[in-house]
């Protein structure tokens, strides 16, 4: 199945208003808090990973929404289900740099 299928079956047999295709995080995540930075998943500093702790984050490859969520004004809905992509498959062009990386990759690998 592909990517955008996947996206689609989710957003068919869930009851969210968004589906969006995404990368774990696994590295430390900090935000602000009280005295300086938080970890926002401290479990990655121990062995063990914690299910609830798992960061992810938007990798631009899939954002399906239905037209009526878009004509409330809103983007997001109420919910937002999500695919999950390996990094290899979320290559993100966001500029010619990116663009000129990913052809010498190619080339290195022989696409």
């Amino acid at each position: 199945m592909s990517t955008i299928d996947n996206a689609v079956d989710v957003l068919l047999t869930t009851v969210a208003d968004l589906v969006v295709s995404v990368t774990e995080e696994g590295e430390p995540m900090f935000t602000h808090g009280r005295h300086g930075l938080a970890p926002l998943n401290p479990g990655r500093f121990q062995p063990l990973v914690y299910a609830r702790e798992r960061l992810f984050r938007f990798n631009g490859a899939v954002l399906g929404v239905w037209t009526e969520v878009l004509l409330t004004g809103s983007l997001f809905g109420e919910s937002v289900a999500s695919i999950e992509m390996s990094p290899e498959d979320s290559e993100q062009i966001k500029g010619r740099e990116d663009w000129a990386a990913l052809l010498t990759r190619l080339g290195a690998a022989g696409g």
